[in-house]
């Protein structure tokens, strides 16, 4: 299980600092391999590789309110195996770029 979550943290840092729709599709690929699902990480990154060769815009849109910093956390709550206060940052972090939208 450790080797499944090594990559998340720092994709979930690169995120968190530049807010790219790349540095978003890295994090959410490595959560989606670090499930052990085969299938669920093949279907991840086959979207998220066509949506950033199609419309890379309209990834980076939709991210650009979120409030990263919120997700600072993140990372470290998935490696350490707390997946309800990572569920709890992802709604607060969610919940609050709805609020500013």
């Amino acid at each position: 299980m450790r080797r499944q979550v090594a990559g998340i943290g720092d994709a979930a840092a690169r995120f968190v600092g530049t807010g790219s729709g790349e540095a978003f599709a890295g994090l959410a690929v490595e959560i989606a391999r670090a499930s052990g699902n085969r299938f669920l990480a093949s279907l991840v990154t086959s979207c998220l590789d066509n949506l950033l060769a199609e419309d890379v815009a309209f990834l980076d849109r939709k991210l650009g309110g979120l409030l990263r910093q919120a997700l600072a956390p993140l990372g470290a709550l998935i490696v350490a195996g707390d997946a309800d206060a990572a569920r709890a940052v992802v709604n607060k972090a969610l919940a609050e770029e709805r609020v500013v939208a």
